[in-house]
């Protein structure tokens, strides 16, 4: 009854979902190829042709709207052909189902023809006690059962009726959240599960909204403070707001201002040495009141007078060493005559002092052995003392001995290889730490209580870094037994091997200290971002490359020299090294002057 008119609407829905595929194609097939009245011409006669309900009037507007509707109706049909399809699913699924269900309708049917009955009393044997017995027995059980399946179908009817009172309850709970209501336990389980999905995709989203409200007010906060630099920016350099071209027109000449501030600098330091040279001259007490009246062009001229005067002072000299040569060379006739008388006097004392000589020979022989006698008992400690801090300096690899058969000559015993070695086969690096050891206890040996410290004057001047690490060793050990060593040093090298060893050994107390002084005006020390000990930097001098010695003697604009009135350690370097790399590595290094 059912499949015959389902039959009829499905092939009917076929039928009309093929006819507007079929318009739709026509639709969309002539759009391109039409013109826009032949194409309306066309879609009155499809709408004519399949008998459809045309447009009330054929414009755009009315079409479009037209084939909207058609639109829905399509899909209203297509949603149609989905219901059927699946409600005859459904009934060939209860077709199958069905006898399933009879055969539990029936074994239903038999449990409860079992369970209800009230068991009979035999009459064939009533006389018999015993058939009464079990009549009573077996009705006692049914009794019994039966009141526990009543019970039983009590609970049930009640536990259905929790059941769907509870199931009303959770779909009036839908019901006002808009929610599907559920049908069943397990799609309530699925509605829940969904609702805290969503409820934690809410709470995400909420979280997500406070932290970008958050980021909001902080990028809000930073935007304004850019605001204010900028504009204090602007301010600074007297330009109007948003005035970007002056500002990147500044910006573009920042290098040159750079390059003019460092040569303002550096004319300045030569003016401050040049006014320190001019105070520190012989002359400057004499002409200070004329100087400062004094104008460039006077300047310049005295400066030509005065430059015309040293060249002929020079001359003087020169002439004045020549007159000397030769009156010395004069003088060299005389004292070979007198060097001639002299030598037989000699002669005559020689031969006396020979005779006095072969005399002495016994006395002299006792006096050396009391000598060297009295020389070990007043050197045996110092000696003691120098071999133990020989040995502790050089961690067990030398001894101090003293070798009789070379004439009571000191040796160096390598205690690795078990044999003496004179004092200059050492290495410079061992030399200096015996060095060191003997004048330690020499030191010790004239202490009177106090223990005085060590200063050290780059001691690591001409070492290695083998021998600057035994040296430096060294000095720590006899640090560690409580005397206190100070090591002076300008040199950049030697600072660095200190800052890496005490780097290495942290057991070490040891503390790197700045002495300033005009000395070190062009020296810069700074903090190193990866060590907490100060590293000395060279001195800002200008670079020698593509000048010749002159011109760079010229660049650097050293001071002025006067043989007279000068000491040699008011010599400049540049007046004596003429290798630029050499002079500008020791001007780096703050070695101006000679001495």
């Amino acid at each position: 009854l059912i499949t015959v008119p389902l039959t009829y609407l499905y092939g009917w829905m076929i039928g009309l979902i093929g006819v507007f595929g079929m318009l739709l194609f026509i639709l969309f097939k002539g759009r391109d190829a039409e013109t826009p009245k032949s194409v309306q011409e066309t879609r009155v006669n499809d709408f004519k042709r399949i008998a459809i309900l045309e447009p009330v009037i054929w414009q755009e507007e009315e079409v479009s709207k037209r084939l909207e509707e058609l639109h829905q109706e399509l899909h209203e049909v297509k949603q149609q052909n989905e219901i059927n399809r699946r409600l005859a699913e459904l009934n060939s699924l209860l077709e199958q189902v069905e006898p399933q269900f009879e055969a539990l309708e029936t074994k239903r049917q038999s449990w409860i023809s079992k369970l209800s009955n009230i068991p009979e009393l035999n009459t064939e044997n009533i006389e018999s006690y015993s058939g009464l017995y079990w009549f009573l027995k077996d009705l006692q059980k049914w009794q019994k059962h039966n009141n526990e399946f009543q019970a039983k179908k009590r609970s049930g009817a009640k536990q259905k009726q929790i059941y769907s009172e509870t199931l009303t309850h959770i779909n009036s709970i839908l019901t006002e959240l808009a929610v599907q209501n559920a049908s069943d336990v397990a799609s309530a389980k699925a509605i829940l599960k969904k609702m805290n999905e969503d409820e934690n995709k809410r709470s995400a989203l909420i979280r997500d909204s406070k932290h970008l409200e958050v980021r909001k007010n902080d990028y809000e906060a930073s935007n304004a403070k850019d605001r204010e630099e900028l504009q204090a920016i602007y301010s600074r350099l007297s330009l109007k707001g948003g005035a970007i071209d002056d500002l990147r027109d500044l910006l573009s000449k920042k290098t040159e201002y750079d390059n003019l501030e460092k040569e303002f600098e550096q004319a300045n330091r030569r003016l401050i040495e040049m006014e320190r040279q001019l105070i520190e001259h012989s002359m400057y007490i004499n002409e200070k009141e004329a100087l400062s009246t004094l104008s460039i062009e006077e300047a310049e001229e005295q400066k030509e007078h005065f430059t015309i005067l040293s060249n002929k002072t020079e001359s003087l000299y020169t002439e004045i060493a020549k007159i000397e040569a030769r009156v010395n060379k004069e003088k060299t006739g005389r004292e070979l005559e007198v060097a001639l008388a002299e030598k037989e006097l000699v002669l005559d004392d020689l031969e006396q002092n020979y005779l006095n000589t072969i005399s002495s020979i016994t006395g002299d022989l006792i006096v050396n052995s009391l000598k060297k006698k009295t020389q070990e008992h007043s050197s045996s400690k110092v000696f003691k003392r120098a071999n133990e801090l020989f040995n502790k300096i050089t961690r067990g690899h030398y001894e101090l001995i003293l070798d009789d058969s070379e004439g009571a000559s000191f040796r160096a015993k390598d205690t690795m290889l078990n044999q003496g070695q004179p004092l200059d086969h050492l290495s410079s690096g061992t030399r200096i730490q015996l060095l060191i050891a003997v004048r330690l206890a020499f030191i010790e040996s004239q202490e009177s209580g106090v223990k005085l410290p060590i200063l050290a004057d780059e001691v690591l001047a001409n070492s290695d870094d083998l021998r600057a690490t035994q040296i430096i060793e060294a000095l720590i050990e006899i640090s560690k037994e409580g005397r206190q060593v100070f090591y002076f040093t300008a040199q950049t090298d030697e600072l660095k091997k200190w800052q890496e060893h005490l780097a290495m050994h942290a057991d070490v107390d040891g503390k790197i200290i700045t002495l300033k002084g005009q000395a070190n005006e062009q020296i810069d020390y700074n903090l190193d971002e990866l060590s907490v000990i100060p590293s000395l930097q060279f001195a800002d001098i200008p670079s020698p490359a593509n000048y010749s010695n002159e011109e760079y003697h010229k660049l650097i604009n050293p001071p002025s020299y006067h043989l007279l009135k000068h000491t040699p350690n008011q010599l400049y370097l540049s007046y004596l090294i003429e290798d630029n790399k050499l002079l500008h590595g020791c001007l780096q290094r703050g070695i101006q002057y000679y001495g």
